[in-house]
């Protein structure tokens, strides 16, 4: 691409000296693991609110753990903003909350509520701007693909009544966007990053949909994973799907051992790393996506071993985004009793 910025690890000397010296502060490793050996989910609130004085830009008003948990990512934007040469680059880690605060619009304009208060501060584009999108539907100031999706988006919800339309248009978006961003740095660590999230994003797909059971015939489910399934992973959406229907290329049944089976044999094989090794077609669900976020956290956190360069701000920037995750998940499985072993289990640690 011609607009490839192409920086050099030495454009990251101050930025990554600069993060070593806050990434211990906040919503760092170490306040999770006070979080969770807090006896109870007012300790672990506790905790975090503790945690607040690291922030510099605000927070002082919130009052909420979920909204204070947002403040912390929003903030570890602002400190890679303010260190990096072009913090353009991490633009495409934005893009989630945007695609959610899009949904969120949508959604709500749909139902005619509010979406005061739901949308996330940590995007490219700043809430208070959806109400006006919401009102006179020119999505115009978005980034990426989303003017378009969310246009489209629009309309096919407005046709079919289905909110899933809303969902699909909008995850392929986010997704392509990410890409496209990403490309754009030259970065081969950023871009693999994506294209591994890509790869996740199809997976869990792929497992949803088959996990449907007789809700859905082979017909409709094949016909889902092609509106939902990104082109931009390792392996293309028709191989996915001849794998989950378990048919060969040209469409007749195979003789396998079932199609979850075939499909998981191909991931493993196809996208080493993304299926931990013991992983089954049985594992629940929640298993399998704790596994796989857990895959993407240590690409990047490996990236991010690096004395210098464009891994380390990366890294702290994904390790806040999953910390706010861990936070909510110790609070929620504190206030609903839960032994502090289950607890431990559903927190996202990279893999050694």
């Amino acid at each position: 691409m011609a607009d490839k910025r192409h920086y050099r690890d030495t454009d990251y000397l101050y930025a990554s000296a600069y993060i070593r010296s806050v990434e211990d502060r906040g919503l760092s490793d170490q306040l999770i693991a006070r979080m969770l050996d807090a006896p109870d989910a007012e300790g672990a609130v506790s905790a975090l609110f503790e945690a607040k004085t690291a922030l510099e830009g605000g927070g002082e008003d919130i009052r909420e753990a979920d909204a204070l948990c947002d403040e912390f990512v929003n903030d570890s934007f602002r400190v890679v903003s303010e260190a990096t040469v072009d913090p353009s680059v991490f633009d495409f880690l934005r893009y989630q909350y945007d695609c959610n605060n899009i949904k969120t619009i949508l959604k709500c304009r749909a139902k005619s509520v509010s979406a005061e208060g739901l949308l996330f501060r940590c995007g490219t584009v700043p809430p208070e701007a959806y109400a006006k999108m919401a009102e006179t539907d020119d999505f115009s100031a978005l980034p990426g693909d989303f003017a378009a999706a969310a246009r489209e988006a629009a309309d096919a919800y407005k046709r079919t009544g289905d909110p899933q339309t809303i969902d699909l248009c909008l995850d392929l978006a986010c997704l392509s966007s990410m890409m496209k961003s990403a490309e754009a740095t030259g970065d081969a660590l950023l871009t693999g990053a994506v294209r591994l999230r890509v790869d996740i994003a199809n997976v869990l797909a792929v497992i949803r949909v088959l996990r449907l059971g007789d809700g859905m015939d082979g017909t409709a489910r094949r016909e889902l994973l092609k509106r939902a399934l990104s082109p931009l992973g390792s392996v293309k959406p028709d191989e996915l799907i001849r794998a989950a229907a378990g048919t060969d290329e040209d469409g007749g049944k195979e003789e396998d051992n079932g199609s979850a089976e075939r499909f998981f044999s191909l991931v493993k094989s196809a996208m080493p790393g993304v299926l931990d090794a013991a992983l089954t077609p049985d594992s629940a669900l929640s298993v399998i996506e704790r596994s796989t976020e857990e895959a993407y956290l240590s690409y990047v956190m490996d990236g991010g071993r690096a004395v210098f360069g464009v891994g380390v701000p990366f890294a702290y920037l994904t390790s806040r985004e999953y910390n706010a995750k861990n936070a909510r998940i110790i609070i929620a499985g504190k206030r609903a009793g839960l032994p502090y072993d289950e607890i431990s289990q559903r927190v996202r640690r990279a893999r050694r």
